[in-house]
Formats: structure tokens, sequence, C-alpha cells
């Protein structure tokens, strides 16, 4: 977690990407296993061990301003209360799963107005810091909302374009989800936990991250469609939902991996 924060907060996540710890020696086990043994190969490089055990699902909602949240809180409701697709799959894999409103009911001001100021942006990245305290070995981090999606791709276009600092075009022009996911990401790398990421908002925090600091999302493995980003990804399932959906796929592949090269070991 970062410390108290100082007149310049986002300087203060800037130094927690850079001392954040190197990935380990990948030790892969079961060289037929192919792309399954390169999972856990990339789990063991981070975690030290190959197993996944405590994984937690987390969705992250936050609003824009001139769209209805209704179709949102009556999402997150569902998921909370089990009655979801991704519920009943998270409780299959034996994932954890967390949902956190980041103020639906306050939606950011939409362009040209600058989104957040640093203080409010380095504060929900510290807020989504806050998953860590469970003490996953493996994150799924999903952001969501109305509006949530238009403003991932406007951060991702001006990162892409070099507009300015990369956390500042986070802060100018992403949502509240978005920042928070990021403060997920950089937190996991600190305590050296693997991440899976999908659905827009979360890409346009690693795009951020990664074009502050090319390593800072080494420990991060995006699910999406492999068109939408260099980033290394998963095993392309064609899932073309964002609600976790396709991430939660590929958790289920990384347990087998996992599960097969401790046997071969």
């Amino acid at each position: 977690m970062p410390p108290d924060m100082t007149e310049a907060p986002l300087d203060d996540i800037r130094a927690l990407i850079a001392d954040a710890p190197a990935c380990g020696p990948v030790r892969l086990k079961g060289a037929d296993l192919g792309q399954l043994g390169d999972l856990a190969g990339w789990v063991a490089a981070w975690r030290g061990e190959s197993g996944v055990r405590r994984p937690i699902l987390a969705f992250y909602a936050g609003a824009h301003a001139g769209e209805d949240i209704g179709e949102t809180r009556a999402f997150m409701e569902q998921v909370a209360a089990g009655d979801s697709g991704v519920s009943r799959a998270a409780a299959h894999l034996g994932a954890g799963l967390d949902v956190y409103d980041l103020a639906l009911d306050r939606p950011l001001p939409s362009p040209p107005a600058e989104a957040m100021s640093e203080r409010e942006c380095a504060a929900t990245m510290a807020f989504g810091m806050e998953v860590l305290a469970k003490q996953p070995d493996l994150l799924v981090l999903v952001g969501i909302g109305p509006g949530a999606d238009a403003s991932a791709q406007s951060v991702i276009a001006a990162v892409e374009a070099g507009a300015s600092d990369p956390l500042d075009v986070l802060r100018r022009f992403g949502g509240r989800e978005s920042a928070a996911v990021a403060g997920a990401i950089i937190a996991a790398r600190t305590q050296r936990i693997p991440v899976l990421i999908d659905g827009l908002p979360a890409l346009a925090a690693a795009t951020a991250l990664r074009a502050h600091d090319a390593g800072s999302t080494d420990h991060v493995r995006w699910a999406g469609s492999p068109r939408l980003t260099s980033m290394t990804g998963l095993p392309d399932l064609g899932v073309t939902r964002a609600d976790g959906t396709a991430a939660l796929a590929a958790l289920c592949l990384i347990k087998l991996a996992c599960a097969m090269a401790e046997t071969a070991s």
C-alpha cells in the first residue's frame, strides 16, 4: 500500500512502480504440456510455485456523466447474490469474488473536462490495491460501468499516440474503474502475484502502466481478443463478453496447467 500522499500523489504511485520486484526464473515443468506448461511456468516464476489455490475475481464499477447506471447496478447485485454466470463459474473454480462500487452515484464529468484530479486518481488507485489484503495468489481484474468502454478507448488511443505522461492520461481520460484496476495491478506486482485482466477498462489500465514502465505489467496476462492489443495474452477462446467470462475460462486452464505441472514434477 502507498504511504500517506504527498503534494504530488501520482509521484507516490510512480515510486511504487519503480520499486517493484523483478520476476523470478521461469521454471517450466512438463515440457510436453505446450501452452499449458508455459502458463504453469508463468505462475511459478512469480509465485515461486505453480499452484493456484486462492484466486480472486474483482469487479471495479465506475460511472461517467450522461450514462444510466441502472444496468450496471443490477449486474453488480446479481453478481453479489451469486445469481450470475460469472458468480457460479467463480464458485466452481474456488475463486473469491469482490464487487467494488466506485461512487456510481457520482459519475465523472464528460470531456473536455478532466475526469479526475491527481489526488482523486491516486486515491482511487490506492483503493484498488485493497483487494490484496485478502492475500490472493492470483487476481482476475475487470472494470465495468456505464461509459467505461468509451473512456477506456480514449485512454488507449491517447497513450498509443504518446499524448503525454501515461499516468496523467489515465487521470484525464480514464474512469475510476480503470484507475482502481491500475492500483490493483501495481499492488499485485509488489507482492509477486500474477494477474489476469478482462475487458477494455482493465486493458486501458494495463496499457497506461506498460507505457509508463515497460516491465510494470510483466505479471499481467490479457484474456481478451489478441486483435485489441500487443500485450501478452492467453489462448484465444473467442469469447466476446467482457464480464470476466474469458478470464475465468483462462483461470480454468491455468489451474489445470498448474495441476499437470505439479504432477510432472
